[in-house]
């Protein structure tokens, strides 16, 4: 479904664990889960509308939405972790106006407790350090100052299936101690370790998208990368090293390390939309 230019999806373990949260709490806690999800995922949209990101998709997910931009690493830092941190922001300030209602009101506003709850509960996992939670992708923003963003986004992947397996220890336990198998437990492991590489891939994914809609001539004067690169190697590969804002201009090196000869940008660019997996000697003429 597409709305304005971005496309909204959701994700396939949400509808899971919202019928999981039915069936535990006997449909109470059904319809705080989606206020909670809403005032999430609208956080993280407004506040990207309003910094002017330009947003690819929306996808609802078990602990909230993520917000998917083009040109993903060409937004400031600053506005990256903003719009990751929105959404639990907007969670945990509904969780204390609705602390503040309750004490005021206490007899009034017994029935804003599911809400309270579900608003903290959202909020607090959103904000752990780790991909593809709303934390991590703050952290990997951060970090991106520092590194490489694929190697800032790994180490976020990384640290969620470190999550993800502390999780399923965690729930192990509770079996051996007697307790009931704690099924939305397995689940947001499930949904942490199999979101990861999808992280990773739309890091690449995103710079892909901003290279296919730029012009290999920029109408102002950008910086020229050369990048050497085997012959073996696929035009992908090549578009991986491409980076936002600038000219590319790929040596093709040959086995005993020479150069056999020079790819623009545009060639490597027409030969993605062809084929992706082909190698760059099928390039040369």
């Amino acid at each position: 479904m597409t709305v304005r230019g971005m496309r909204l999806r959701v994700h396939p373990l949400t509808p899971l664990m919202l019928a999981l949260i039915y069936v535990l709490s006997g449909g109470q806690a059904l319809i705080p889960s989606l206020i909670a999800l809403g005032a999430h995922e609208s956080a993280h949209l407004l506040l990207a509308l309003r910094l002017h990101a330009r947003v690819d998709e929306i996808e609802l997910m078990p602990f909230g939405a993520a917000i998917r931009l083009y040109e993903l690493w060409e937004t400031s830092p600053g506005a990256l972790v903003a719009i990751a941190l929105a959404g639990p922001g907007m969670n945990l300030a509904a969780a204390s106006l609705l602390a503040l209602g309750l004490y005021a009101f206490p007899a009034e506003a017994l029935a804003l407790i599911p809400l309270i709850r579900m608003n903290l509960a959202i909020g607090a996992v959103n904000l752990l350090p780790a991909l593809p939670l709303d934390g991590g992708r703050a952290l990997c923003a951060l970090m991106a100052l520092r590194m490489d963003r694929h190697r800032a986004v790994r180490i976020g992947v990384i640290l969620g299936r470190v999550l993800a397996a502390g999780i399923l220890l965690f729930t192990g336990f509770l079996c051996l101690s007697g307790e009931r198998l704690q099924l939305g437990l397995v689940l947001s492991a499930v949904y942490i370790i199999a979101s990861g590489e999808r992280e990773r891939r739309q890091s690449e994914g995103a710079t892909l998208r901003a290279m296919l809609l730029k012009p290999d001539m920029p109408e102002t004067p950008a910086p020229v990368r050369w990048i050497a690169i085997s012959e073996t190697a696929t035009v992908l590969d090549a578009v991986r090293e491409m980076r936002p804002g600038h000219t590319h201009l790929f040596a093709v090196m040959n086995a005993s390390g020479g150069v056999q000869t020079v790819l623009t940008q545009a060639l490597i660019m027409a030969a993605v939309e062809r084929d992706s997996t082909s190698p760059l000697s099928s390039l040369i003429a």
